[in-house]
């Protein structure tokens, strides 16, 4: 390392302009440098940039960074942290600055094409554009971003701007000089397109040509009756009293002050920025649940006071649980429940029509040309079912029962945790068809529960992460309960395959519209009817394909940009007027 002292190196260009080839370089000369795929480095510093303090604190031994941006999340707010230069120099009067540049051309079908079109599908609802308008965007915020850069640095010795398609390695080699010392610079910059060939670029031009002279159809009116329907769905039940006891500890209260708390009155980290938008300093999913909604609803133009509770399974205002003081957001509740307003969960809910950017992908295969096969995949969540385990002493949710197996249980407790686990829906069903002709399923346990998953009650049953696709790849898909109801639901009914849905009793806001027997195929809690369905399904093609399309239709109908926006703000505005 050079004898110049500096604090970090920043990239501050836009992705897909060499960031991992600049991470490379650097680590092999010994410095730490994190080039980020989480957006989590560009949470802190769009946070930190609100009240002018320093960022990045939380990783005090980092000492280069890229990838500065959060586009994957599109539930969350878009940051571009990049932008930021101004305010990291000011923050970081010693640091380093290179803009990494690239020839446009290229730049653009890399992004277009990057992690299979998700980048350019994000990019598109970001930005309520469609994605032929992306490359004139695209190149009209490069310009504008690569302007403000090089007036703002100047003659700065400290800032490069180097072009990854075109610069000598030794420009950035003579620049870092004083302060690192770099050779043997890796060949390959990192800057290969993301398509598969010369062939698909061209395609992609002569597709976004196309999209381009195509007139914009105008959104067809809602459907008054269905709005209505939905929305005294979501609205439920009102009644007097209620203890917010009952609330999660992840529970919000936008208060009339504009401020956020908890139930117990302590402020939320979220701070509002010139957008209007909450931002918050860090990823975590209640937090993450809490912003997404509260900016949805910024965008209906609610102001406070508002109570949400976005957590799963919300099973208060039912038994001896009581209701909340006060109507409440939620995205699940049990039947009869009261004070619990049905509101889509962001992240999961997020519908779209058919071919717009972020929408489930059209499939393309007919229910009677798909293998006849019987498909789930997922995480094992859930709570033994009462009578399926009359005799268990308690019964929590499955992740309870994956950490203890992690822990390496004796024979008494691995007995318990197996009657526990019988009696969790996805469990009982996995371990019954696993490997069966006919059916393909298998768990895709996250990280947290890996060692979990090493354990022989697990191991057989596993699965790599499967595409989202893999509801498109059978006749059949079975949708089962997981903490509250089963979240690949949804995208199943989007798809040409047929439903087959535990009747969980879990109440979401498009429950009341989905009818057993009419958009799927109903089985009992605990799914042991599974073959004795699908016995019937396979004797009955004509009525699978039936139902298959009367389910997709009406996701459609869900997803209609003017129905979806109408029955959310008759949704709001019954919650207004309880608020009054």
């Amino acid at each position: 390392m050079g004898a110049g002292q500096f604090s970090k190196i920043f990239l501050v260009g836009f992705n897909r302009s060499g960031g991992e080839w600049f991470r490379d370089v650097f680590q092999a000369a010994g410095l730490r440098w994190r080039h980020d795929r989480t957006g989590e480095l560009a949470a802190n510093i769009a946070w930190h940039a609100l009240d002018d303090s320093r960022p990045l604190d939380r990783w005090p031994r980092l000492q280069g960074v890229s990838g500065l941006q959060r586009w994957n999340r599109p539930h969350l707010p878009r940051i571009e942290a990049f932008r930021q230069f101004a305010f990291l120099r000011a923050q970081f009067p010693d640091a380093l600055f290179i803009y990494n540049d690239r020839d446009p051309a290229d730049w653009i079908a890399s992004r277009y094409f990057h992690r299979d079109g998700r980048f350019a599908a994000c990019e598109a609802r970001a930005r309520g554009c469609e994605l032929s308008d992306l490359p004139e965007l695209w190149l009209k915020d490069r310009a504008a971003h690569k302007l403000r850069v090089l007036r703002h640095f100047a003659d700065d010795p400290r800032f490069l701007h180097f072009d990854v398609t075109q610069d000598a390695d030794e420009k950035l080699i003579g620049w870092a000089a004083p302060w690192v010392t770099l050779s043997d610079l890796p060949a390959a910059r990192g800057i290969e397109s993301s398509a598969d060939s010369v062939a698909q670029i061209d395609a992609m031009a002569d597709d976004l040509h196309e999209r381009a002279r195509q007139p914009r159809p105008r959104p067809a009116p809602p459907d008054m009756d269905f709005v209505d329907r939905i929305a005294r769905h979501c609205l439920g039940q009102m009644a007097e009293g209620g203890d917010n006891a009952a609330l999660s500890n992840a529970a919000a209260f936008w208060r009339p002050d504009g401020t956020v708390t908890t139930r117990q009155g302590k402020p939320l980290p979220l701070r509002r920025a010139p957008t209007g938008q909450f931002l918050a300093e860090h990823s975590d999913q209640a937090r993450d649940r809490v912003q997404a909604v509260l900016n949805q609803l910024l965008g209906f133009g609610l102001r406070p006071p508002l109570a949400l509770d976005m957590q799963d399974a919300r099973e208060m205002g039912t038994g001896d649980r009581p209701a909340p003081e006060q109507s409440t957001l939620v995205y699940n509740r049990r039947p009869g429940a009261a004070n619990l307003v049905l509101w889509p969960l962001p992240g999961y809910h997020d519908l779209l029509p058919e071919g717009a950017p972020g929408a489930f992908p059209a499939d393309e295969v007919p229910f009677e040309d798909k293998p006849d096969l019987c498909l789930w995949y997922g995480n094992l969540t859930g709570k033994p079912l009462p009578h399926l385990a009359p005799g268990l002493p308690q019964r929590r949710m499955a992740h309870h029962y994956l950490r203890a197996l992690a822990a390496g249980p004796d024979a008494g407790a691995r007995r318990q945790i197996g009657q526990a686990l019988s009696a969790v829906t996805r469990y009982r069903v996995v371990s019954r068809l696993h490997g069966q002709p006919g059916f393909g399923m298998g768990f895709v346990l996250p990280p947290k529960h890996e060692e979990a998953g090493k354990d022989r009650m697990l191991s057989k049953f596993l699965s790599p992460r499967m595409p989202e696709t893999w509801v498109q790849q059978g006749r059949y898909v079975l949708s089962l309960s997981g903490n509250d109801t089963g979240s690949n639901f949804l995208s199943a009914a989007a798809s040409n395959a047929v439903v087959l849905k535990e009747e969980d009793e879990w109440e979401l806001f498009y429950t009341d519209a989905f009818r057993p027997w009419e958009h799927y195929i109903p089985l009992v809690p605990g799914g042991d009817d599974i073959e004795e369905r699908l016995d019937w399904a396979r004797s009955n093609p004509a009525r699978c394909k039936e139902i298959a399309a009367a389910s997709r239709a009406l996701v459609a109908k869900f997803a209609a940009p003017e129905t979806r926006r109408a029955w959310m703000a008759a949704v709001l505005e019954g919650l207004r007027a309880r608020y009054r």
